[in-house]
């Protein structure tokens, strides 16, 4: 009986008989983190800064109730005290907006899938990663060299400096998805969903702070309440690994 072979282009090794698995879970994968990608590059070209940390604000929670809900992750009580700050931090955000946030949703849902992908994957990160960027080469190169025809691309048209901020854009990028491909298959998916509270702070602070969006004062009350459920599942986290490294005394 004929089997499939357990590589991909002759590069990648993948389990026996899971080629055609792993290459799907790849596909599904490019595609969400370059819909991701895209929509946040246009929210910093637009000075949308501030408003696009409230994708990442809700992406946690996206990957929180995915955890429970599609794996059947479990939380403890504390961990739904901080979901809770959390959760009420972005409806509060989303009702200062006054209106649906349709990009800070779509960076939310299509990284929240991400993460789900990638705990689903059976490849390890580096491999998978390597993949996922080999099936978007193609129609980035097609889509640069159409720039670049058109006399509207930035590389090789600014100057040395210019190119190089574009080139290190790569492994800027590359290095925090390939920790979190490794995290995704190591942690549970409510807890690295919690854990991501700190991009989006930090985030926030680049456009208030540093590039000077205006920040309403109303809304930092929505913030403030994200940021108390992060200190939470902090919290949560310590009294855990605490709990875990108390020794045992036998009488």
């Amino acid at each position: 009986m004929k089997t499939e072979p357990n590589n991909f282009l002759g590069l990648i090794r993948v389990p026996e008989g899971r080629l055609r698995e792993v290459v799907g879970w790849s596909i599904i994968a490019s595609i969400l983190i370059a819909i991701n990608w895209l929509v946040f590059v246009w929210c910093v070209q637009a000075h949308l800064i501030v408003e696009s940390s409230l994708g990442y604000f809700v992406n946690p929670l996206m990957s929180v109730a995915l955890g429970v809900i599609v794996l059947g992750e479990r939380l403890r009580w504390l961990n739904w005290v901080a979901i809770g700050f959390a959760a009420s931090g972005v409806a509060y955000l989303t009702w200062q907006y006054g209106s649906v946030p349709y990009f800070a949703l779509t960076l939310a849902l299509s990284f929240g899938l991400y993460g789900l992908v990638k705990k689903r994957a059976s490849l390890a990160a580096i491999p998978g990663l390597w993949l996922e960027t080999l099936m978007l080469l193609l129609p980035a190169v097609g889509y640069l060299a159409y720039r670049h025809w058109s006399g509207v691309g930035l590389l090789g048209h600014q100057g040395l400096a210019w190119d190089l901020l574009v080139m290190s854009t790569g492994p800027v990028t590359t290095v925090p998805l390939l920790l979190f491909a490794y995290s995704a298959q190591k942690i549970p998916l409510s807890t690295m969903g919690l854990l991501q509270y700190i991009a989006p702070s930090i985030q926030f602070w680049m456009g208030w702070y540093v590039m000077m969006e205006p920040v309403p004062a109303a809304r930092w009350y929505g913030f403030i309440l994200v940021w108390m459920g992060l200190a939470v599942f902090v919290v949560s986290s310590l009294f855990k690994r605490t709990k875990r490294m108390e020794p045992v005394i036998i009488e």
